[in-house]
């Protein structure tokens, strides 16, 4: 045999061993990353789903004998504190907020750990109730 004819040269293999495991790395990282992802997106509507109807009984319970506002129109944060606590004996990751027509919050009762944990976004898109005064 010429040199010429010779095709797989040690060198060419390392090369095709080298591409081939780093397609692996990636194809696995692709997989922990992906599976990762969903994984997590699951989690949180399987808790949607679960707390869905929160905001309604709490609503129905809370409010039928008081207000969520005081009466010179400022909110009523014994009330949220006393529903908070009812809440956190219930579901320590539950928030809760008060929102204007608009979505703007007008006053919330989170705990410092949670604050810090959670972007508040994510529940004023995932719940919305709204109260008029």
């Amino acid at each position: 045999m010429s040199q010429k004819e010779k095709t797989l040269t040690p060198k060419l293999i390392k090369k095709l061993w080298l591409a081939f495991i780093l397609l692996v790395l990636l194809m696995g990282a692709s997989y922990i990353f992906i599976t990762g992802y969903f994984a997590n997106k699951y989690s949180q509507e399987t808790t949607q789903r679960l707390n869905a109807d929160v905001a309604h009984h709490v609503i129905a319970e809370k409010f039928k004998d008081a207000s969520p506002f005081l009466e010179d129109g400022s909110v009523n944060k014994p009330l949220f504190g006393d529903l908070m606590h009812d809440m956190m004996a219930v579901n320590q990751s539950i928030e809760v907020y008060l929102l204007n027509e608009t979505g703007e919050v007008l006053y919330s009762v989170v705990l410092d750990r949670w604050r810090q944990k959670f972007d508040q976004e994510c529940f004023i898109n995932s719940y919305r109730v709204f109260y008029k005064k």
